[in-house]
């Protein structure tokens, strides 16, 4: 299907103005780059600017009301006085996305400092000029200078009332920086920095991290989980404690829970980035074709049920990453939380009773063991990697994949077609309960981040609050990346199944961070060791509940 680009170009006379029509099939997207010119080159009847109206009521009707992407390439009103001179016409449109240059950033000039020289040398010019003014003497002034002065708005310098407005058409609002040596885009953070970004695979990230965080030459910025790992690290001195870095502006980002979950001993070392839940994705198509109806899988039993229907249709029940051990953990973790609650797990954290050898976990791995039995998991799971496995539930080649949020990117990722299964095909639910003490709203999942790293240079501090702005966690929600635990950006979800997700994390009073990073990395290693040991057949549910009680002791 061939794409087709309009490109008008408006006569604003001495100004800008540009919309580009990108049309694929009877799809089409709107870009309004700049409206404005220059007010001393402008002839006017009666005191209005003549240009404006008849330009933005083309561009409604052109738009059909809807403006994917506005920019504003900087803040000269010949490239933006048009936005605010037709209120009328654009208060009545969608804006979707709002760019504009990161200068025009509120805070800019208290972040950058080098740039307030520049801020300064402005405001003394606009003085000077009010002065010649008031003296009537500006009229002495050549007219190319008196058009630079107006065009800049030095008589009344009220563009922040301006580029206010411009914010307010677009739920997000995205700011850009380029590079005068090569063009590319920058973070903000000076021309001498540079963001190198090292993508790892999961497990090979962290089987590297170890080794990496010795080395010194280890990163600046590592992702984290949090939890016992994160505390371990600590504990080993390679992390940097942000407390100082982190301002109150920056920490009222985020809620409480979230900065508390990457603060040890009253001091912060991490920035939170997103949240996730585990829950049950699955195949519309498949579970019709069996007969399973998701709304009604409420129980542990239900599940059980779906899994047999889904057996005698010939359909495989469940895709599951059996290699990797950790997506196996989500079945006796999210079973154990269901069976004992809250106050089961802090009660083995304090070693009371029987620990984790208690009934709730003993009993979690009995319910794993009925599901096993059933046989529900795709042929050779257990030689299965995470982004395998997602791949293959993209491709369609079994029901259920119990997951976090995060399956999705991996599954378009790994998928044949590179899309996996269309958002329509696509549901989720939440575990099942199994009448134990756990509360059904209960989640599991995670609440990842940022560490900085010992030695690291203050730049890296600098960055992630550059990258923790509201502005782009806003277009991480949008995009479905993730989502985000930055205040104000639940609104910006696009994706049904997340929106889903983040409204049922909304209702969760107790959500569990996965055992295997919560409970250190030694011991999180013989949850994912039992639970793939259960699914194998080679290990009882109260060997296994035994093996994880005795690693705890042993690591504490």
């Amino acid at each position: 299907m061939s794409v087709k680009v309009t490109v008008r170009a408006y006569n604003v006379r001495c100004g800008d103005c540009m919309l580009l029509s990108i049309a694929n099939g009877a799809a089409e997207r709107h870009a309004l780059i700049d409206f404005g010119n220059a007010p001393a080159g402008v002839k006017r009847e009666g005191g209005r600017n003549d240009v404006f109206e008849p330009i933005a009521r083309n561009i409604r009707t052109r738009t059909k009301g809807v403006i994917d992407l506005l920019v504003m390439s900087h803040e000269h009103l010949d490239h933006m006085e048009g936005f605010r001179d037709q209120r009328a016409v654009f208060d009545g449109m969608t804006v979707r996305q709002v760019w504009m240059p990161l200068m025009s950033r509120p805070g800019y000039y208290d972040e950058f400092t080098k740039a307030r020289p520049q801020k300064a040398a402005l405001i003394a010019l606009a003085a000077f000029v009010e002065r010649w003014k008031q003296a009537n003497r500006f009229r002495l002034v050549p007219e190319p200078i008196q058009t630079v002065v107006a065009n800049n708005n030095l008589f009344d310098l009220s563009n922040v009332e301006r580029i206010d407005y411009l914010r307010s058409l677009a739920k997000t609002t995205r700011y850009f920086s380029r590079s005068r040596n090569t063009g590319s885009a920058q973070h903000g953070l000076g021309a001498g920095v540079k963001v190198d970004v090292q993508y790892l695979e999961n497990e090979a990230y962290k089987k590297k991290l170890t080794t990496l965080l010795q080395s010194p030459d280890r990163p600046h910025i590592i992702y984290s989980w949090g939890g016992g790992v994160m505390r371990e690290q600590i504990k080993a001195g390679v992390i940097e404690d942000l407390s100082s870095s982190m301002s109150a502006e920056w920490r009222e980002r985020f809620s409480p829970a979230a900065i508390q979950a990457y603060t040890l001993n009253g001091k912060i070392y991490g920035v939170p980035m997103l949240v996730s839940q585990v829950g049950f994705f699955y195949n519309k198509e498949l579970f019709a074709k069996a007969g399973v109806d998701a709304n009604a899988i409420k129980t542990w039993d239900d599940l059980l049920g779906a899994v047999k229907k889904l057996k005698a249709a010939g359909i495989t029940p469940i895709i599951v990453g059996g290699a990797d051990k950790w997506p196996i953990h989500f079945y006796w973790t999210h079973l154990a939380i269901r069976n004992g609650g809250k106050s089961a797990f802090d009660a083995a954290l304090r070693g009371d009773g029987e620990g984790f050898a208690a009934a709730p976990f003993v009993k979690a791995g009995e319910q794993l063991k009925q599901l096993v039995d059933l046989e529900p998991f795709q042929a050779g799971f257990l030689g299965v990697t995470f982004p395998q496995s997602s791949g293959q539930f993209g491709d369609g080649k079994g029901a259920m994949d119990l997951q976090g949020n995060f399956v999705l990117n991996s599954m378009r990722a790994n998928a044949a077609d590179k899309k996996g299964l269309p958002p329509e095909k696509l549901g989720w639910f939440a575990f099942p309960t199994t009448g134990g003490k756990g509360d059904p709203a209960d989640t599991l999942g995670g609440l990842n981040g940022w560490l900085v790293t010992k030695g690291a240079p203050k730049e890296a501090a600098d960055f992630l609050k550059f990258f923790s702005g509201l502005e782009f966690q806003r277009e991480a929600a949008a995009r479905g990346f993730y989502i985000p635990v930055v205040r104000g950006t639940q609104d910006a979800i696009a994706d049904p199944i997340l929106r889903r997700i983040a409204e049922n994390l909304g209702r969760s009073k107790y959500h569990q961070i996965f055992y295997d990073q919560m409970l250190g990395p030694a011991v999180g290693a013989v949850v994912n060791d039992v639970s793939a040991d259960i699914a194998a057949k080679t290990m009882t549910p109260k060997e296994a509940a035994q093996a994880v009680q005795q690693a705890w002791q042993l690591a504490n």
